[in-house]
């Protein structure tokens, strides 16, 4: 599957938010995409810990025009692909991959 991730420009976790299961649940496919050096897009969910916060980028809201506007602005500056590869790339040095390779 990474082989696959990494022939993309951007990985989406669209995970709404309920209230209750997002404040105490972590997106693990976060971490699965964290081993591809593509900018990974999701919402801003209570259970994701700030220390995540430098390695993914954020749609403003939920709604769907704030992911397109979310998509647009990742795919045309490189400032925030540049910052997504380089953050993953010391997120794994620093925490290791060997729980998300599975």
């Amino acid at each position: 599957m990474i082989e696959i991730q990494r022939k993309t420009d951007l990985l989406f976790c669209p995970r709404y938010s309920d209230g209750y299961t997002t404040k105490h649940t972590f997106p693990s496919k976060i971490l699965k995409y964290m081993c591809v050096e593509d900018p990974i897009l999701c919402n801003k969910l209570e259970g994701i810990s700030e220390k995540y916060v430098r390695y993914l980028n954020y749609s403003k809201s939920e709604s769907k025009m704030d992911w397109s506007f979310a998509i647009e602005d990742i795919l045309t500056k490189n400032s925030d692909i540049c910052k997504s590869k380089l953050a993953k790339k010391d997120f794994i040095k620093k925490y290791g991959i060997n729980s998300v390779k599975r």
